[in-house]
């Protein structure tokens, strides 16, 4: 009885310890970030014009962006038909290349 009790605490132990050791070797940093957000605001400006009327928008964006220093995106909100009648969705496309030329700085 006193060997399978040692045998269990042996085996208990070999388990705790699996997690730690998977731990100390991390997966590889990825060189891709995607960010993606949900706002919702009380009034859509824009330019200093209102697109949404002064009614609230619901607004999605997704980006993808490469440790190369080049992104692309997407940006999507309901705006107002005042501007352009028939309009309910404004949605942008985006991209480009951004980079550091200092630590406070960048381009």
């Amino acid at each position: 009885m006193n060997t399978r009790i040692r045998t269990l605490a042996a085996a208990c132990a070999a388990l705790c310890l699996l997690p730690a050791a998977h731990a100390a070797d991390p997966a590889p940093a990825s060189d891709w970030t995607v960010p993606m957000s949900v706002t919702l605001v009380s009034d859509y400006i824009f330019r200093g014009q209102s697109q949404t009327w002064g009614g609230p928008a619901l607004q999605v964006s997704i980006e993808a962006a490469h440790s190369s220093g080049f992104y692309a995106g997407f940006f999507a909100s309901n705006v107002s038909d005042h501007w352009l009648p028939g309009a309910a969705v404004e949605t942008d496309l985006y991209g480009g290349y951004r980079t550091k030329v200092a630590d406070t700085f960048g381009v």
